[in-house]
């Protein structure tokens, strides 16, 4: 989008970006969240992706995290029928190290710590953000 100099197809990229944000808002991540502000100009979340990414386990270790007994919470099958997944977004801290083709509203996670994570899904949304000035460094 940043690249393109014919209106229609910018106006048409900038549908698709819209449609496809619509779609994966909800998540809470903050890779999508700076991937659709590169392309738009701003972050929608701002302050959700950074505490996204501030509540994030960096134990890399893929320990299954099993939320199907909390009382907080009810089991749904949406927004994937496959899969038992919770009726809200938990906090990072309360779910697996999960990447972010995976599905973050799964009530199971992980593989009991057979895996270890490369941290991929924190360090790019980190330095992406950083780049596009969405994160300030520490002072």
């Amino acid at each position: 989008m940043m690249h393109e100099d014919d209106p229609k197809l910018r106006r048409l990229y900038r549908e698709s970006i819209d449609h496809w944000y619509a779609a994966v808002k909800a998540d809470c991540s903050p890779f999508f969240e700076y991937i659709y502000g590169a392309c738009v100009g701003r972050v929608p979340q701002p302050e959700i992706s950074v505490a996204s990414l501030r509540d994030a386990s960096l134990d890399l270790v893929r320990w299954t995290v099993d939320n199907s007994h909390r009382e907080d919470i009810r089991i749904v099958r949406r927004p994937e029928w496959e899969h038992l997944q919770t009726n809200r977004l938990l906090s990072p801290s309360e779910r697996g190290v999960i990447r972010w083709d995976e599905n973050p509203w799964r009530v199971v996670q992980g593989d009991g710590g057979r895996t270890e994570s490369d941290g991929v899904w924190w360090l790019l949304p980190y330095w992406m953000g950083r780049y596009y000035g969405y994160i300030q460094p520490p002072q």
